[in-house]
């Protein structure tokens, strides 16, 4: 049944909670129960030998201490350290093996059926991602990054016929090398510019030039370095007479008149609509720790550099630009999505969470209307 929005009668393509917990009990919920139980399993193949180790070092030290020497104590030590180079280095390399199996399995079997049940036109390609001339063309950020990268890549229309919108989305990680001198000391580390969702679909209004929409910054950010002096020259500064609009959001734009035929009064106010729906931000940082103290260093132009994992925001953050007919929007929240962790139970929380990325897609269109074809574009 087609859901109808607002005074032109747009069809509604977002998925409401109740809808997607229908789709998880009848789809998914047994899918999900195999893959804990394997995840499961995993785990406890994976902890078994230490911890029999572990009760045998306990049952040593103290068979040691009332009826041996305490010189017999330096055999502990050495038994952790034959196993661990005998066995325990190989165990851990099938067990990180099987996990990578387990995530594949989770993508392709859970995750691919989630997003054909939010669009049946969505193609999913797990190792790809928005292309970087993209993230350039949007105009946020500095074009020069010393890694830039991501996955989960989604696309295909929402909507038919000419009221159809194409877009496409992945998860992004932009970073830039970060060079420390201290007491002729050098120090290298990565550091996340951007990290989460980017958004790239057709705008309802055909135009030439370029407009950004920026959080407003109290005083300037660490992340402000990263604009460059290209855009400072190209860009200036605008405000669009909405004192709350301008409250909330810095504009930038090549062509004034222009960045006022789309901000118009109805489209300012859906855009701030859509940007507050969006400042929630779950987090998964707690599994983020382990992983990252699991990965310890990246692999960056040849050398091994380690990298600073902060924070998840507590409130995402929503940066929008409109260039030549198409709109870009980032969400940038410092953290992963749609990835497991062996440390993560496979149940409906972990895919609802799944869901609120994909449907951020549909929120998009629907919340600004952009299936909304009067402008003949």
């Amino acid at each position: 049944m087609k859901k109808f929005q607002d005074a032109y009668d747009l069809e509604r393509f977002s998925k409401s909670e109740e809808e997607f917990e229908a789709f998880y009990k009848d789809d998914l919920h047994h899918l999900a129960e195999e893959l804990e139980e394997k995840r499961l399993h995993l785990l406890r193949a994976h902890r078994r030998p230490y911890w029999i180790l572990l009760m045998l070092t306990i049952v040593a030290a103290v068979y040691i201490y009332y009826f041996l020497e305490w010189t017999y104590f330096l055999a502990i030590p050495g038994a952790w350290i034959f196993y661990c180079l005998f066995f325990g280095i190989s165990k851990e390399m099938k067990f990180q093996k099987e996990e990578r199996m387990l995530k594949t399995q989770i993508k392709e079997e859970l995750l691919k059926k989630t997003i054909r049940f939010m669009n049946s036109n969505f193609v999913y390609k797990p190792t790809y991602f928005v292309a970087s001339k993209h993230f350039v063309d949007a105009h946020i950020f500095a074009d020069a990054f010393d890694y830039y990268g991501g996955n989960d890549f989604v696309e295909g229309d929402v909507g038919e016929g000419e009221e159809r919108t194409r877009l496409f989305f992945s998860e992004v990680t932009a970073d830039k090398l970060v060079t420390y001198e201290h007491r002729k000391r050098v120090r290298r580390w990565r550091e996340a510019a951007f990290q989460g969702l980017f958004f790239v679909a057709d705008f309802n209004k055909q135009f030439e030039g370029l407009t950004t929409i920026v959080p407003k910054e109290r005083r300037p950010s660490w992340f402000s370095r990263f604009f460059t002096k290209r855009d400072e020259e190209i860009l200036k500064e605008m405000e669009t007479m909405d004192l709350e609009f301008d409250k909330t959001f810095t504009v930038k734009t090549t062509d004034e008149t222009k960045a006022r035929y789309i901000l118009t009064p109805a489209f300012k106010k859906r855009l701030m609509e859509f940007a507050g729906q969006q400042r929630s931000n779950k987090s998964n940082a707690k599994y983020r720790k382990k992983e990252a103290a699991r990965q310890g260093m990246n692999q960056m132009n040849g050398r091994l550099v380690p990298k600073k994992y902060p924070k998840p925001f507590k409130r995402a953050k929503s940066y929008f630009t409109f260039l030549d007919g198409k709109m870009y929007f980032m969400l940038h929240t410092n953290q992963t999505h749609f990835e497991s962790n062996i440390h993560q139970k496979i149940d409906e929380k972990m895919f609802k969470e799944y869901y609120q990325d994909i449907n951020r897609a549909m929120q998009l269109v629907d919340d600004l209307n952009l299936n909304l074809r009067i402008w003949n574009k």
